[in-house]
């Protein structure tokens, strides 16, 4: 009888046991840390106009107020964009003024941007990170503060089908007038917690690869 070969199996069995057992406990630590990641970060959701030909504002200062209301579909907005067709205005000072409105026309967030930050053309994030109640009116309201002339051009769209689904139904008012199936041309991102579903595949899942191993190191034990 070889010793030495029997000998060299048994060593070889041991190590894949170690090292499946190994394997085990940092898979389970693995699953462990992970979902405490998925609860703090979530996921991450887009909503967006539809494509279109876009109009511009002949002006956003001297009380033009843009005022587009809108209705959060998550309570956390990660970033909140709007779209500068131009800047061709003096940008030497002013500043521009955005504001959002609850339902009762009460300040919830106001930021004022230099002149000289707003893209041209580009998206431009307004708000980040900014806690609201889903299902809610809002109102966005965007004023050009101290210009020299009749501040950025910024986009919008006359046309119902484009709206964002934020937009959708809710009305778009320049100069305190009605924008007859307006909207403006604006970028939510949200995050938004994981469906109960995806944590209970994700545990299955688990469970099926811990069950696996299990029973893989019971057969190195029998062999």
């Amino acid at each position: 009888m070889n010793f030495g070969c029997i000998a060299s199996i048994n060593s070889v069995t041991e190590r894949e046991s170690y090292f499946m057992k190994k394997m085990l406990i940092g898979i389970v630590i693995f699953f462990l840390i992970i979902p405490v990641d998925l609860i703090n970060f979530n996921t991450h959701e887009m909503s967006i106009n539809k494509v279109a030909y876009d109009e511009t504002f002949p002006s956003i200062a001297h009380g033009n107020t843009v005022s587009q209301q809108f209705v959060p579909q998550y309570n956390y907005i990660k970033r909140l964009e709007i779209y500068v067709r131009e800047v061709n205005c003096d940008v030497s000072q002013g500043y521009l003024k955005f504001c959002i409105l609850d339902a009762e026309k009460e300040d919830v967030y106001e930021i004022k941007v230099p002149l000289t930050e707003m893209p041209s053309p580009g998206w431009y994030t307004i708000f980040s990170d900014i806690e609201i109640i889903a299902g809610e009116t809002y109102y966005l309201t965007i004023d050009a503060v101290e210009v020299l002339d009749e501040g950025p051009r910024l986009a919008f769209f006359t046309n119902v089908n484009t709206a964002a689904k934020e937009e959708e139904g809710q009305e778009l008012s320049y100069a305190g007038f009605k924008v007859e199936n307006g909207n403006l041309k604006v970028s939510f991102e949200y995050m938004k917690p994981l469906h109960k579903l995806d944590y209970l595949a994700y545990y299955l899942f688990a469970i099926f690869i811990v069950s696996f191993l299990v029973t893989k190191m019971n057969k190195i034990r029998k062999g």
